[in-house]
């Protein structure tokens, strides 16, 4: 699609944000995609320059601009065709409508008498722009319009992105601009312009916060340099010791080695190699030389593969398509090696194990279930054969694992779960992960039991479902707390399926509260807590939140549509359990979340709107999960997947998250309109953006909150009135930052709701309007803040808490007093929990509960990242 045969002028609309990103590129965020758009100097020149509304007709006049503009054949291609797709994305108009952002003169403040700070400065980025009167607009949170700056000034600000020291900024920009770069006095007038409206600050005021850059850094599991070097050292410490062992024993010993491809200490392989040690008295300890270099090292993949040895991988959904890549480079270089995969995503299911085998074929051996003994069997066994052309035969019988042999693949007898699970060492506490110690952000899983009751057709739990619970000793865990604190973990993860079930877990977690306050570690803690009891959670989270430990207490109900849970044969607890534990909980100020699944076996988008509601209904934020298909799930039995007419995203292999894209209960057309209410969801409330907004519409129209956010994607998606309302509804959620302003979505969204959903402009709209803007936080604001406001938002939202709290849930806006009738009242919002440094940093901060509501009487209980 092309411009049309004849066109007026044509400018880009409010559609059209311009963003500098914190990596310093210039771009534009696409509704559902994370990276977008980037753009060069001469296309942001030619958005400019149509924003002035010189070019009368883009069929002929663009052409020309652009040959008068001196761009080469190429460049000139390449803005025409960003030029057509703007315009048939609507992001460029025939005509602008009303601007909503106040003056948008082009002269420019008087900053003579504005003194830059000695120091390091920084542009408080994500920065955004709208395209305006031949320039680039920004505007403050409150609402005042910036003049507007070139394209060449956007690219000068944009260097300060990632150059702090001016000199060196200055530098980046006339080293990429040439003759066309600002010279040095028009570079200092322009920093003192964003200077003087916070969006260019000092190196100190930048709002950052180390727990949220350690939570990031948690969740990636990516492996840092400093892991990365430590364990290079750690493995030079090892060779030495190596050599001195063998001329002591007077023979070489072949070596097992595992492989573990992120940055979390590997609890499962620590415990394969913990047994394996101990097996039969120490027998395999005297044969092998088993190493614990932990995180696997490629560079030293060639000083590995100079001989035959045993490779041990354990497969997680996030890890297993790595360790197959590393296991087929093991087989090229070293084909006599023996690679021994297990771990949840290593197939279970004889067909898939079969096609697992056809696929892979640098996998030699697979251990199904508990790999603890199988495995110390397994290597039992090779020692008959390891450091020749193996024969993997010599494994027959071996109960849980599978091989490879000549005539095909062989699957033994499966084993029963270990009964006496403390018959297992810790790999802790025999200190095979010692050389972790003092390592920035180690992420540790401990296990306090095993096993799991229950029987979810989603869930794999470690091959454990519908299984008896077998308890580690208690002391043997508070040894484990104890450790993990020592060397400095920063995060346990329980990796009970139920954490929470037994009295005991309190004492866990008080533990680790304990060990928190002395060391200053653990910094967080937290797991799967009991799905079908809340007795002990709300004194879990209790003693941790006295520690000052990140946590959350979760309620892991999935879905509250009986339907579903018949389907995916789960049953949850009464509602007025959770009820009764979310009034008490948010009453001694902690976080609560319900966890729910989206795309289940069973489930419409009409249930998952209800399960949405519900949420809201009980002022809780939710964690939603979409259901992916695990391969050793009862929902990836053959019998299962047809009964539901299963279809997944992306084919079930390692690597792939196979989301389900549809069953027997939705279509996929219905699976993507439920992605945008999420996301619409988690923005909104989650984040808070228009929390306060959406219970005053219910209060004075019945419309139901997730109603209303579905109504607002549609009218801001179908037509072009509501452009900044469409920036916030669509692509938003892909880089966190305010749409340009808050005060223009604010602005608009007014509008929207007098004209659309037909309410009058009153001191109760104005003031909730006001009250939601002064919640939302924004770089270039300063804290503590206080709003004047004509109602008291927060006395009636304190009303509506109460009624709700009372077991009037749904039809709270029957009985609660409108707003209007509360009188005047000053709003005062902080930041002592630091969200303000999580703008900008997309989904994972509110992964772990953190959201962007500002302390004020409106919040949620919530973490404290700092």
């Amino acid at each position: 699609m092309g411009f049309p045969a004849e066109t007026p002028s044509i400018i880009p609309s409010d559609k059209l944000q311009i963003v500098i990103f914190r990596d310093g590129s210039i771009g534009m965020i696409q509704p559902s995609q994370k990276n977008g758009l980037r753009f060069s100097l001469a296309e942001l020149q030619m958005l400019a320059t149509l924003s002035s509304g010189v070019i009368g007709d883009l069929t002929q006049g663009l052409g020309s601009h652009l040959i008068e503009a001196g761009l080469d054949e190429v460049t000139k291609k390449k803005c025409e065709k960003l030029a057509k797709k703007l315009f048939n994305q609507k992001r460029l108009v025939a005509h602008e409508g009303e601007y909503l952002g106040g003056d948008v003169s082009s002269c420019r403040p008087d900053t003579s008498d504005v003194e830059l700070p000695e120091g390091k400065l920084a542009l408080q980025a994500p920065c955004a722009f709208l395209v305006k009167n031949g320039g680039f607009q920004a505007i403050t949170h409150a609402g005042f319009a910036l003049p507007c700056i070139s394209a060449v000034e956007l690219h000068a600000l944009s260097r300060l992105a990632v150059h702090p020291i001016l000199d060196d900024t200055l530098e980046a920009h006339r080293t990429e601009l040439g003759s066309a770069a600002l010279d040095r006095e028009q570079f200092i007038s322009l920093l003192k312009l964003f200077f003087t409206s916070k969006f260019v600050v000092t190196m100190d005021e930048v709002s950052t916060d180390a727990g949220v850059d350690l939570l990031v850094k948690m969740l990636s599991g990516l492996v840092s340099l400093d892991m990365q070097q430590a364990f290079q050292a750690h493995a030079i410490k090892q060779d030495a010791a190596d050599v001195v062992k063998e001329q002591k024993l007077g023979r070489h010993r072949p070596k097992v080695i595992p492989v573990a491809c992120n940055s979390v200490i590997p609890a499962g392989l620590g415990a394969v190699i913990a047994y394996s040690k101990e097996h039969e008295g120490g027998v395999l300890e005297e044969f092998y030389n088993f190493r614990t270099d932990w995180v696997w090292d490629p560079e030293r993949l060639e000083h590995f593969t100079a001989e035959p040895a045993i490779y041990l991988f354990s497969n997680y959904l996030w890890t297993h398509k790595e360790c197959l890549e590393v296991s087929a480079q093991i087989k090229a270089l070293s084909p006599y090696s023996i690679t021994i995969h297990g771990g949840p995503d290593t197939p279970k299911y004889p067909q898939d194990e079969q096609r697992h085998y056809e696929q892979f074929k640098d996998v030699d051996i697979t251990v199904r279930g508990e790999g603890e003994v199988t495995c110390a069997e397994v290597l039992s066994r090779l020692r008959e054969v390891i450091g020749g052309k193996p024969d993997l035969s010599v494994l027959e019988g071996v109960e849980g694992c599978s091989f490879r042999s000549g005539s095909g693949v062989v699957r033994n007898p499966d084993r029963g779960r270990v009964k006496d699970v403390n018959a297992l060492p810790s790999p802790y506490l025999t200190g095979l992960f010692d050389a972790y110690k003092g390592l920035d952000g180690l992420v540790a899983i401990l296990e306090t039991n095993r096993g799991c009751p229950y029987g979810c057709t989603f869930c794999d739990w470690g091959s454990a479902t519908a299984s008896k619970i077998r308890k580690f000793d208690k002391d043997r865990v508070m040894a484990e707390l104890g450790w993990a604190s020592k060397i400095g973990v920063a995060s346990i993860s329980i990796a009970d399926a139920n954490f929470g079930i037994f009295p005991r877990d309190v004492d866990f977690a008080r533990e680790a509260a304990r060990l928190s306050k002395e060391t200053g570690y653990p910094m967080a803690f937290g797991g799967n807590y009991a799905k079908n009891t809340v007795v002990h959670l709300r004194k879990i989270v209790d003693v941790l939140a006295e520690g000052n430990i990140l946590t959350r207490g979760t309620l892991s109900l999935q879905t509250m549509d009986e339907d579903t849970l018949d389907a995916i044969k789960r049953s949850n607890i009464k509602t007025e359990k959770y009820d009764a534990l979310a009034t008490e909980m948010r009453k001694a100020g902690l976080p609560l979340s319900i966890e729910l699944m989206m795309g289940l076996p069973g489930a419409t988008v009409s249930s998952f709107r209800e399960d949405l509601q519900q949420c809201i209904d009980r002022e809780l934020p939710v964690r939603v999960n979409m259901t992916t298909l695990l391969v050793n799930s009862p929902m990836n039995h053959p019998d299962y997947m047809k009964e539901h007419e299963i279809k997944v995203s992306t084919p079930l292999l390692p690597g792939n998250q196979a989301v389900l894209a549809s069953t027997s209960s939705y279509t996929e057309e219905e699976m993507g309109y439920m992605n945008r209410l999420n996301a619409m969801y988690t923005l909104c409330e989650n984040h808070g953006v228009l929390r306060v907004v959406s219970r005053f519409i219910r209060h004075e129209t019945g419309l139901e909150e997730v109603r209303f956010y579905e109504q607002l994607m549609e009218d801001t998606q179908r037509q072009d009135d509501w452009p900044i309302l469409h920036l916030l509804c669509f692509s938003l959620p892909n880089h966190m930052a305010p749409p340009v302003s808050w005060a223009l979505a604010m602005k608009e969204l007014n509008h929207y709701l007098q004209t659309v959903l037909e309410m009058p402009d009153s001191p109760a709209l104005r003031s909730v309007l006001a009250a939601q803007l002064a919640s939302i936080p924004a770089l270039d604001r300063h804290y503590p803040e206080e709003v004047e406001l004509e109602c008291d938002v927060s006395a009636w939202f304190a009303a509506i808490l109460a009624e709700k709290e009372r077991g009037n849930r749904r039809d709270w806006f029957r009985e609660v007093p409108r707003l209007e009738s509360f009188e005047n009242a000053r709003l005062v919002v902080g930041d002592s929990y630091n969200v303000t440094s999580t703008v900008g940093t997309g989904w994972e901060a509110n992964a772990a509960g953190m959201g962007w509501e500002l302390d004020s009487p409106l919040h949620r209980s919530r973490i404290d990242m700092a």
